[in-house]
């Protein structure tokens, strides 16, 4: 972070450094075995350092979401969600794995995954386990390989919705658990009714 900063001062744009290179990095392998909790948010943390100004007390998502507007991905929990999901997609969409099969691991992981009702990071060995653990954590469930129930917006069918429609969901989902986080810490930003 440190040399971030020195960059800043420098005259590098290091929001655009990170957006380049930070997120991509802290997110690879994450399609296999996704992202635990304490490893998204200490790389969230990462990225939020290099992009705010120097100074201590500031809110991390806040930071994030006012680096990425309204439509950008530099927070590195777009890529720790739409690599797993989007890849099991992909998985249901290219047919790489019988349908059935696809339904046998998905059980499995699961079982062994949410058996305590939250996810369980620790449990996480492969593909299917680290879609569901990702799905757990932005509110998503798989009824089956193929259909995903979303908590804010219209359920997805995997063989009918094609990767880049399921990754455009989780974008969409990302940044309303983003917002749900902010609103849990700063209540009074969300007004219960409209206030205008």
């Amino acid at each position: 972070v440190a040399r971030i900063h020195s960059l800043r001062a420098c005259g590098i744009n290091t929001t655009q450094l990170v957006r380049a290179t930070a997120a991509p990095t802290m997110a690879y392998g994450t399609e296999v075995m996704g992202m635990a909790n304490l490893h998204l948010l200490n790389a969230r943390r990462l990225c939020a350092k290099a992009v705010a100004p120097i100074g201590g007390g500031k809110a991390l998502d806040a930071i994030l979401l006012g680096a990425d507007g309204s439509a950008g991905t530099l927070d590195v929990a777009f890529s720790a969600h739409t690599l797993p999901l989007g890849t099991w997609a992909k998985a249901v969409w290219e047919k790489w794995q019988p349908v059935a099969a696809l339904n046998t691991a998905l059980a499995h992981a699961q079982n062994t995954v949410l058996a305590s009702g939250d996810a369980s990071w620790a449990k996480v060995i492969g593909p299917a386990a680290a879609a569901v653990a990702t799905a757990n954590r932005i509110g998503w469930t798989f009824t089956s390989a193929t259909h995903v129930r979303r908590t804010h917006g219209p359920d997805l069918d995997l063989s009918c919705d094609p990767p880049c429609v399921v990754t455009a969901a989780v974008r969409h989902d990302v940044r309303q658990w983003r917002l749900n986080r902010i609103s849990a810490k700063h209540g009074a930003l969300v007004p219960a009714s409209p206030d205008h």
